[in-house]
């Protein structure tokens, strides 16, 4: 159900969105320092590290299953305040028990990491879908949340030496933004939708089932079963190869997302914002008379962002070239979080209305697999040639590796459902 009020949610949604880059910016800027004051052992903290990408890959799925149904905002209420209370308890302990060794303190802060991930994961779920089923306008929709993404990424990481700042901009934005959407957003009623089906003869060509196996409530099936999410990925059609292109290019934003930062310094990741930022304040008006424009533009950022990869394993830290290159990944990252989004929120299609979270959640499947692979990549060849060497040799491989989705990528210039 989409509302009216057009204008007004297609802030406030993206911004919903957008808020949860406060809490990202104090997991990857601040809770590495905690990490490292509390004598955090190295197998401990990749231990820690690995929550994000296993959250995402088990979290997002069960949680779009559980959330289809008109149930969303309960789970992004319940979301913030696991957030907020998590980065309290790590701002504590980290505030506290500063330049300490103690077993405990490594347990739980490995604990109170790992559900903070997975409740990101939650609310990045919930407020993915609410944009999806409540915004006509995917393609703006998408670049708005790159473009407030953009701007929270930089304010967090100019604040990042304040923590107190950074600590109450958590609570009092996401708790405020949060407390809006409870007010002004309508949710889906899966059953009312599920009925309207039964209305029409319109039969999609890409839905091998028939419409008494579409009406099957999947919200009465246990959420661990896989069959509802075979289901819908027999259904997706063409959106299956969007998850596929985004298996190949996520091991390249593994290394972005996780090695920039020493590779390049503070302001090398502030170039990288401010480009993201560039590229989705101007990129919806540059591509608009293209043809295939969402499509051409990915194609052309893939070939960039390989580059950019390639590019990286030359040059010394915080050098002139190396902050070109991570101002390179900016480009290719404005566009990697707006266009694929675009593409699924735009032809989310008949059968699928009623699942968008488990639609969101099998997508995020494919981003989450190449960033373990890629973490189990990196850690053999650290092991093999040493972290310095090592980094060289995965910037280049990940990047020849992220061309393999161009194949897929161009293959669906043929599929006029994609628009």
């Amino acid at each position: 159900m989409r509302d009216n009020n057009q204008t007004f949610l297609s802030f406030l949604l993206p911004l919903l969105l957008a808020s949860l880059q406060l809490p990202y910016t104090f997991l990857f800027g601040t809770v590495p320092t905690i990490l490292i004051t509390l004598n955090t052992p190295p197998s401990i903290q990749s231990l820690i590290y690995l929550a994000g990408p296993v959250t995402g890959l088990f979290g997002q799925p069960v949680m779009g299953k559980l959330s289809d149904g008109g149930k969303r905002m309960g789970w992004v209420i319940l979301a913030t305040l696991t957030v907020c209370l998590c980065v309290t308890g790590l701002y504590i302990i980290g505030l506290i028990f500063k330049d300490t060794k103690q077993v405990h303190l490594w347990i739980i802060s490995a604990v109170l990491v790992w559900i903070l991930d997975f409740s990101l994961q939650m609310h990045h779920c919930n407020s993915r879908c609410l944009i999806v089923e409540n915004l006509n306008d995917q393609v703006n929709a998408n670049a708005q949340v790159g473009r407030l993404v953009s701007i929270i990424n930089f304010a967090g990481y100019l604040l990042g030496p304040w923590v107190k700042i950074q600590f109450g901009a958590i609570w009092l934005g996401m708790i405020g933004i949060t407390a809006l959407c409870w007010l002004f957003v309508n949710e889906q009623d899966e059953k009312l939708n599920e009925l309207e089906e039964t209305q029409t003869d319109d039969v999609n060509p890409y839905t091998a089932l028939s419409l008494n196996d579409q009406m099957l409530p999947m919200s009465n099936e246990h959420p661990l079963s896989v069959r509802p999410y075979l289901r819908v990925w027999h259904e997706m059609g063409p959106l299956k190869k969007i998850c596929f292109v985004e298996l190949f290019i996520w091991f390249g934003w593994f290394l972005a997302l996780f090695y920039t930062r020493q590779w390049v310094g503070h302001w090398g990741l502030i170039m990288t914002s401010g480009m993201s930022f560039l590229v989705v304040l101007l990129g919806p008006w540059f591509i608009k008379k293209w043809e295939n424009p969402l499509l051409k533009a990915w194609f052309l950022s893939i070939i960039f962002f390989a580059i950019c990869c390639i590019g990286m394993s030359f040059g010394s830290f915080e050098s002139i070239w190396r902050i070109a290159m991570a101002a390179g990944l900016g480009i290719a990252w404005g566009c990697v979080t707006w266009i694929p989004y675009a593409l699924i929120g735009e032809n989310v299609y008949d059968g699928l209305e009623n699942h968008v979270g488990v639609v969101l959640g099998l997508h995020n499947v494919f981003i989450c697999l190449p960033q373990m692979g890629a973490s189990l990549i990196c850690s053999i060849t650290f092991a093999l040639l040493g972290e310095e060497n090592g980094l060289r040799v995965v910037w280049t491989l990940f990047g020849i590796f992220s061309l393999g989705g161009l194949g897929i990528l161009n293959s669906l210039k043929n599929e006029k459902i994609l628009k």
